[in-house]
């Protein structure tokens, strides 16, 4: 899941990608706001995608079947428009990071 330029949106959007042997999609969302919050959560068979632009205001995003046995979690920002160009005005911000198991 990202924020960011969103090529299917054709401009500032999110995204959600997945690509499992046999299995690949993508969910995209256009969107001009600049401060969005990110949520990702595995319950059972099931990771399912969540943005906010306010807090507590979550609107699912996507959602797809859980076929990782042993995911691994990565975060990174990227800064590329249309024609592939990177850009050097690209800030990345992470205010926190919350992984937990119940």
């Amino acid at each position: 899941m990202n924020r960011g330029f969103c090529g299917p949106c054709g401009g500032r959007g999110l995204w959600m990608e997945y690509k499992f042997p046999g299995n690949t999609g993508a969910f995209s969302a256009m969107t001009q706001e600049t401060d969005v919050t990110l949520r990702l959560v595995v319950q059972g068979q099931t990771t399912t995608g969540y943005y906010a632009f306010a807090t507590g205001e979550w609107q699912r995003f996507g959602k797809i079947g859980n076929y990782l046995a042993n995911p691994t979690i990565c975060l990174g920002v990227s800064n590329v428009d249309s024609a592939g160009t990177r850009q050097a005005d690209l800030v990345g911000r992470f205010d926190y990071v919350e992984v937990s198991r119940p």
